[in-house]
């Protein structure tokens, strides 16, 4: 709990004020400051000058000025695009001055802030002691908690040289990659891996439909899966990364561990010395070590990541169509013409009100892709015949690696995999080169349900395969490229994780599945 100190003016969590030794009263969950941009906007929606007031927020649109709790409605001009272009002229009109005054805030929470980095140093170096053979890393992504995380290792390490890893999705705030050439200027001995899919985001969104909170398949292609990639071609021991993960920042993060093994890319430890701290925690260390950050924060963001997030919060959204103009109108548009196209008759409500981003499944998309057809093969026992929507050619074998060690048998464009997953040749294959057919003998009588259902999931993920690069960090070993061409190298170990990552085995299929109703 965040309390208030009425003499000082300024949030704290001690129960009496350090500064006047008078009592603080409880005040909210958070305090977040509030900078010049976000008081003009304020002074707009409040039809007063705030300008040189203090403003806390509160959290949501729950604000402190001058001591006075206030609620601040912007939900009447969030489409309103004679309204925000007010609000933009009187930013642009705005002149500059001297930065805001935090002083009491800092002086009066110095002791709370050394306890919480004395901590954070002594988990850093114990956590870099006890994984000493592996890679360490700082994942940076522009936003403040980042920024801080970099901070923290990097004095409580001594080294300004640990390796910092950028995975731009190619969709981050504008801000953000400002920021990231200041914070590489001032941090020049800073080395950074930047990662990027080739893949573009806007096709990507016709064959998936666009990012839903429930079904975020973004996140593996235009940063986890490059990154994995990266790993994979220039690290060869395993990773060490701290990032800036918190509890408090959403319900799903709060079970969070601080040191765990990646979900995401297998032969990552990931490591969060500032999991337990709060928004007003994180802006007392900026505001104290005085470290740059990114501009988006003063103009009001709460959160800096991707541009089209789906998490992005009403406010979010409100303050891009202020600041990021073009970038905005563009995704409304392809957002309008996306629900239209699948078919809601209310698709400006369904888009304006934000009810696209509980989207779930591949409704109104085409996932015939996905579907595999099947009929019994009678020539043997255990044995189906499958009919692919794409040529079966040999590319097919790297998709069945994973299965098992496997022989390949080849005359004149005619192929046979003898495959041993649960036992010696139990799973064979048959195709003619460039035919849609291709037979699946099951040499067992045990587990044939269950053999099928892997089976299946390759075949579906090498009709799917668009190379997004999502199975590229499902493998712990690092076996498997999605550069070019799907490629699985002799490290596999067919440990089957890639197999059983994704529901039907490929993230188009977990993207696109459509309940049965």
């Amino acid at each position: 709990m965040i309390r208030w100190c009425k003499n000082c003016r300024y949030p704290t969590k001690n129960k009496t004020c350090k500064l006047c030794n008078n009592k603080t009263e409880p005040l909210s969950e958070e305090a977040i400051p509030v900078f010049k941009h976000e008081k003009i906007i304020l002074s707009y929606l409040l039809d007063k000058d705030v300008t040189s007031e203090q403003v806390w927020n509160l959290g949501r649109n729950y604000y402190l000025i001058n001591g006075e709790r206030i609620v601040v409605n912007y939900s009447s001009i969030l489409n309103n695009e004679t309204e925000i272009e007010k609000i933009r002229e009187n930013i642009l009109n705005y002149k500059e001055e001297d930065n805001e005054e935090f002083s009491n805030f800092v002086e009066g929470n110095k002791q709370h802030l050394d306890e919480i980095i004395m901590e954070a140093n002594q988990y850093i170096k114990e956590t870099v002691s006890k994984y000493e053979n592996y890679q360490p890393i700082v994942s940076w992504s522009g936003g403040k908690d980042s920024t801080v995380t970099s901070d923290l290792v990097r004095k409580t390490t001594g080294n300004n040289t640990i390796l910092h890893i950028f995975g731009d999705t190619t969709l981050e705030f504008p801000t953000t990659y400002k920021y990231f050439e200041e914070f590489k200027k001032d941090n020049m001995f800073t080395p950074f891996m930047v990662t990027c899919s080739d893949k573009n985001f806007s096709e990507l969104c016709d064959v998936f439909g666009p990012p839903s909170r429930v079904m975020r398949w973004c996140c593996s292609i235009f940063k986890t899966g490059p990154i994995s990639r990266s790993f994979n071609d220039t690290i060869g021991k395993k990773i060490l990364t701290f990032y800036g993960i918190r509890k408090s920042e959403s319900a799903s993060r709060s079970k969070y561990l601080r040191t765990v093994q990646s979900p995401k890319i297998s032969r990552q430890i990931v490591s969060a010395p500032i999991i337990e701290w709060s928004d007003n925690d994180v802006w007392l260390y900026i505001l104290s070590e005085k470290i740059s950050f990114n501009k988006a924060y003063e103009y009001g963001f709460r959160r800096v990541g991707c541009l089209y997030c789906p998490n992005n919060s009403m406010w979010s959204e409100f303050l891009s169509s202020i600041y990021f103009k073009e970038e905005y109108k563009k995704w409304k548009e392809y957002l309008y013409t996306f629900a239209k196209g699948i078919g809601k008759e209310d698709y400006i409500d369904y888009i304006d009100t934000g009810n696209w981003k509980a989207r779930q499944g591949g409704y109104g998309l085409d996932n015939s892709m996905t579907k595999l057809e099947n009929v019994e093969c009678n020539l043997y026992e255990n044995a189906q015949n499958y009919f692919m929507k794409k040529p079966i050619t040999k590319d097919i074998i790297q998709y069945m690696k994973p299965l098992g060690d496997m022989k390949i048998i080849e005359d004149k464009g005619e192929y046979k995999l003898i495959i041993n997953h649960l036992k010696q040749g139990d799973i064979i294959l048959q195709w003619n080169e460039n035919s849609s057919l291709i037979k699946v003998v099951i040499n067992s009588d045990k587990n044939v349900s269950l053999l099928y259902k892997r089976i299946e999931c390759q075949l579906r993920k090498y009709q799917t395969c668009i190379l997004c690069s999502a199975c590229d960090s499902v493998c712990p070993l690092g076996a498997i490229s999605t550069l070019d061409k799907y490629i699985v190298s002799d490290a596999c170990i067919h440990c089957g994780k890639c197999i059983s990552h994704f529901n039907g085995g490929c993230l188009i299929n977990k993207t696109l599945y459509k309940s049965k109703i």
